[in-house]
């Protein structure tokens, strides 16, 4: 019974969402992912990670980055790699209002200012080309391009696509009377895959002899490129990799003034 009535109240409610979306011009890959979500929350709407769950990878899928080695031709490597900086979140929680990668860090130097350094060394090192493409979420995208502007710096972006906000009490579509644009939502960084091939920057790269791209936030600048990761996976035929490190809880209290 509570399936059905769970299923019939996803019958019932999605239609509302999708015609929303529609309006919104958005993808239809992009309603086929928030139906499968919205599916999953009404099963689950009180779903939470348990930390006493979460364990270390097997060894038998770990590789060991002491046991990587650097290639003996670094630029063959580097000209294939795009470099792509998640950049589609607000500093709220610093108390600003703008985006994070804005905020000001060393020496009056933003995130982006010291990405931008970093891509120039690999660059000017190694006589290469390496695009900086960002994806960007609708309340991150206007100012990052003023700021591209400002800096008379080339400015690749992609837009997240957006997902409605669910009003938890009634599950239809969450309205605001104040402010529509507060009715939605980026999806996450999980939309990287999807964003990438709807706005065509995946063939535009192909076309480009790009084979790699380099995937981090833009608030962590000490996540740089190390030619010998890619190394492993051209040697190894491999897809996908992600640099991981053991997760751990940790309570900070941090007062804004």
């Amino acid at each position: 019974k509570n399936f059905e009535k769970t299923y019939q109240t996803f019958q019932t409610k999605l239609p509302k969402f999708l015609k929303k979306m529609t309006l919104k011009k958005q993808s239809k890959g992009t309603k086929l992912t928030f139906s499968l979500l919205y599916l999953h929350y009404l099963f689950n709407p009180a779903s939470k990670i348990e930390w006493s769950k979460i364990n270390p990878l097997n060894k038998s899928d770990e590789i060991n980055y002491n046991d990587l080695k650097k290639p003996t031709s670094p630029t063959s490597i580097l000209k294939k790699i795009a470099v792509l900086k998640l950049n589609g979140g607000l500093g709220t929680s610093m108390g600003c209002i703008g985006p994070k990668s804005l905020v000001p860090i060393f020496k009056n130097k933003n995130f982006l200012n010291i990405i931008q350094e970093q891509l120039s060394f690999f660059e000017s090192t190694y006589k290469i080309n390496m695009p900086l493409i960002l994806l960007n979420s609708f309340n991150t995208h206007s100012q990052t391009e003023h700021f591209f502007k400002k800096e008379n710096k080339p400015f690749n972006a992609i837009i997240q696509n957006q997902f409605p906000k669910i009003d938890t009490l009634s599950n239809d579509p969450f309205i605001s009377t104040v402010n529509p644009e507060q009715e939605w939502n980026p999806p996450g960084h999980g939309d990287v895959f999807l964003a990438l091939h709807e706005s065509g920057w995946i063939d535009h790269l192909i076309n480009d002899d790009k084979d790699y791209i380099f995937i981090s936030n833009s608030d962590n600048i000490g996540a740089t490129i190390d030619i010998s990761i890619p190394n492993y996976m051209a040697e190894n035929n491999i897809d996908f990799l992600m640099e991981t490190t053991k997760k751990t809880m940790l309570n900070i209290s941090v007062m804004l003034k």
